[in-house]
């Protein structure tokens, strides 16, 4: 699959309501446009509602007789689909491959931008589980795909946008069984096209986990908008830890399902949350990102401002002024950035050989998300490359591992756990983090004798020349050792133990000034100076492809910076041949 850079679309003249608003010369003009400015794939999306317009007819006792189209007609297909809507998006789908564009289809749009569209026959029933919901949902599914998939441009097909937000989800149980039943409908009627996840939100501790979308998909999905994600919102949009919180979460997603990550929306939520400029530059940095970690591609959130006063525009401010070109068609300056990358990137070869210095190993009883971002930040800070593996997944071989934030008593499963000793006595390295958590063998493993233990303390100690100052939730006091940072040899190996876990609190103060990556940046001193490249600037990433023999210099702040003769202009990359 070729490198996807795009948008998610709606027509520039009506947004989600386009398909009853239907303007097919108007259409053929936006994909054009579109086109010609870059873009090789849009997401796109039939409307649940507008689609299958079914209603139930009722007879006596409130028994449901039959069921027809919202305008009393008889259904002309054994899934109630209405067939004009069905040749619009066939022309949509014509006009797509006339100019070269490749579709993603999120199928089952039943929630689209603050509003839920649900035909009739649904209202108040639980999409997730009433047999009634599964029944219509499973036939729009089955239909649509059936009548569609002869469709060259059609690239993948979507669950569907964002459905975890389409109703309350009770169970995991609940939320993999819908998924499964979607995704096998999609299989049954179309086995050739990958199945793509529009879920939004997972993590390792909620009802929508990441292994069961990876389970029944071929490909997950992040929207990492940071105004909307957890932990991502708290500093300016050009800040080192907004900048890299799309990366984080995109690999966070890919490297625990296994699977490839689309970055299948994202945006900066427009001229309240930041200028046009800014958006450009937080463009720029999350284009190279998702190319030089070869992700399959990079969609922004919309095609055109909407700025309509129907629903979901009349209610909702946020989503009208979300658009790449405004709604009179001229390009904001972030669309033309993307323009310009797209010309960068077509120069450069993708790059599959990424070096992976340590496995953050993500344990029980945290918020995996925050724990993720947080190492992956810090990691990125210090001039490392991390992955990240589940306490119950086996193992991945490496050199290093990161065993970040340990609480509670049963943080790992003793199988892994012994996996992680036996991988350090036969020579690998291990940094963990404790945050009032335990461990069995703990002396044995780090050296460290407890002598008492008591409430929140503070710590302070050096950590790569510099002084570090830490905050525990529960100290422990060791015979003969103040607190700190610890070294102990075990084995063939070595193990690193922190007396708390920066990761847990590195939120709670400005990452930008935060000293916390040097101590990533003393524990993995090693592998930062096998780098062709290095630099000790926490605004700079680096990522290194050793087959390749090139590495990628990104700079996360606003000044040019130079590094080893390489200039690397603000907001932006170079790739650096070594």
């Amino acid at each position: 699959m070729s490198f996807l850079v795009g948008c998610n679309y709606w027509a520039s003249y009506a947004g989600c309501n386009m398909w009853h608003h239907w303007d097919e010369s108007v259409v053929r003009q936006d994909l054009s446009r579109l086109a010609a400015d870059g873009m090789n794939c849009l997401r796109v999306f039939p409307v649940w509602s507008d689609f299958q317009p079914v209603v139930p007819i009722f007879g006596g006792g409130g028994v449901v007789r039959e069921y027809r189209m919202a305008d009393g007609s008889l259904p002309q297909n054994p899934w109630c689909l209405d067939e004009e809507m069905l040749h619009r998006f066939e022309v949509l789908c014509d006009a797509a491959a006339e100019n070269g564009i490749q579709l993603i289809v999120g199928l089952l749009t039943g929630w689209m931008s603050g509003r839920l569209y649900v035909p009739a026959v649904l209202n108040g029933v639980n999409l997730r589980t009433d047999p009634r919901a599964l029944l219509w949902e499973q036939r729009f599914v089955e239909g649509f795909v059936t009548r569609l998939k002869h469709h060259s441009a059609i690239l993948a097909w979507d669950h569907g946008n964002e459905c975890n937000c389409m109703w309350q989800t009770a169970t995991r149980d609940e939320a993999a069984a819908w998924t499964a039943a979607i995704t096998n409908a999609i299989r049954a009627a179309d086995p050739a096209r990958p199945v793509i996840s529009g879920i939004h939100d997972l993590s390792l501790d909620s009802v929508w986990h990441i292994d069961d979308q990876a389970a029944y998909s071929d490909m997950l999905v992040t929207h990492p908008y940071p105004f909307w994600v957890r932990h991502a919102d708290r500093h300016p949009m050009l800040s080192v830890k907004t900048l890299v919180h799309a990366a984080a979460q995109t690999a966070f997603y890919a490297d625990l399902a296994g699977k490839p990550c689309l970055v299948e929306e994202i945006g900066t939520m427009g001229p309240m949350v930041c200028s046009d400029e800014t958006a450009a530059a937080f463009l720029r940095i999350n284009m190279w990102h998702a190319h030089i970690y070869d992700r399959p591609g990079f969609l922004w959130w919309t095609a055109f401002d909407q700025p309509f006063g129907e629903p979901p525009y009349e209610d909702f401010a946020a989503e009208r002024e979300l658009g790449l070109y405004t709604a009179n068609g001229n390009p904001k300056a972030f669309m033309q950035e993307m323009t310009a990358m797209v010309a960068r990137l077509k120069r450069m070869s993708r790059h599959t050989d990424r070096q992976v210095d340590a496995v953050c190993v993500l344990p029980r009883n945290v918020d995996s998300w925050k724990i993720a971002f947080a190492a992956y930040m810090l990691a990125v800070q210090a001039g490392v490359s991390i992955e990240f593996t589940d306490r119950i997944k086996p193992i991945p071989d490496a050199n290093a591992y990161i065993l970040p934030a340990v609480t509670g008593t049963d943080a790992l499963p003793k199988r892994t756990y012994d996996d992680l000793k036996q991988r350090v006595r036969n020579g690998a390295k291990l940094y963990l983090s404790l945050c009032r958590g335990m461990l069995s063998e703990f002396e044995e493993l780090t050296g460290l004798c407890v002598e008492d233990s008591g409430g929140a303390f503070t710590c302070r100690f050096e950590a790569d020349g510099v002084a570090i100052e830490g905050y525990g939730e529960r100290q422990l006091i060791y015979r003969g050792e103040t607190g700190g940072l610890h070294r102990h040899c075990y084995g063939k190996g070595c193990v690193y133990t922190l007396d708390f876990s920066p990761e847990q609190h590195l939120f709670d103060h400005d990452p930008e000034n935060s000293p916390y990556y040097h101590i990533y940046r003393e524990v993995f001193r090693e592998e930062i100076t096998a780098y062709p490249v290095s630099c000790d600037d926490p605004a700079v990433g680096i990522v290194w492809h050793p087959a390749s023999g090139c590495c990628h210099l990104i700079n996360y702040s606003g000044r040019e910076k130079t590094v080893a003769d390489h200039t690397i202009p603000p907001f932006d990359a170079v790739e650096v041949p070594v």
